[in-house]
């Protein structure tokens, strides 16, 4: 399955309006334990759990709507939930960002898949704990994606960054003290459950200039 998805970024990769497409392997789910909020809601959401997953990015939303309707989509998504314990597919804007996350060479990747009553607290948060990250890991990248039809959507948000090795990363959410006290404890009190996966580069594909 993950070489079929990495077939279809290289062949999408070169459609109009397509900057890139890129496709991911999961690698680690940080051992952070469950939130408050996680407990609080036990069977209210599906908890984010994929090994796979692949980022299309193009020029306008409008054009990510129409590729989601697309016959080659379809058949993709339909091969994948055949396979596949759980799939989520969805379209989203980028609400925030601090760098572009370079897909272009092999890295870790964060994608951290947010459930909360309210997106705007969900938002907050994350721009109040995006310091930690920079200062205890050296984050210098990350996108925000904000589905673009909310009520459709299984997540709230989904944060993505990247680091250069596991090493940059991982130890702080497991060691670090202030990531409870501070960074879970941000997001608890904004009912905002955070569910961690960190990936390796599985394919990368590029639109031609």
């Amino acid at each position: 399955m993950v070489e079929d998805c990495a077939s279809w970024c290289a062949r999408i990769a070169r459609e109009p309006g397509v900057r890139e497409a890129v496709t991911f392997q999961a690698i680690v789910v940080p051992p952070i334990g469950e939130a408050a909020f996680l407990r609080r809601r036990r069977n209210g959401f599906h908890r984010a759990r994929f090994d796979l997953a692949m980022l299309i990015e193009t020029d306008s939303v409008e054009r990510a709507e129409a590729l989601r309707a697309s016959a080659p989509f379809r058949a993709l998504e339909t091969d994948v939930r055949e396979n596949a314990g759980h799939v989520y597919v969805v379209t989203a804007s980028n609400a925030k960002r601090i760098g572009t996350v370079d897909h272009t060479r092999d890295g870790v990747f964060l994608f951290n898949y947010f459930y909360a009553d309210s997106p705007a607290q969900n938002l907050a948060a994350l721009e109040q704990t995006a310091s930690w990250y920079q200062q205890e890991t050296g984050l210098d990248n990350a996108s925000v994606l904000m589905p673009t039809h909310a009520d459709r959507s299984e997540y709230t948000l989904i944060d993505h960054c990247r680091w250069d090795r596991l090493s940059d990363v991982l130890p702080s959410l497991i060691f670090k003290r202030s990531f409870r006290d501070f960074v879970l404890a941000r997001f608890d009190a904004s009912d905002a459950a955070p569910m961690p996966i960190l990936y390796k580069l599985a394919t990368a594909a590029f639109a031609s200039a």
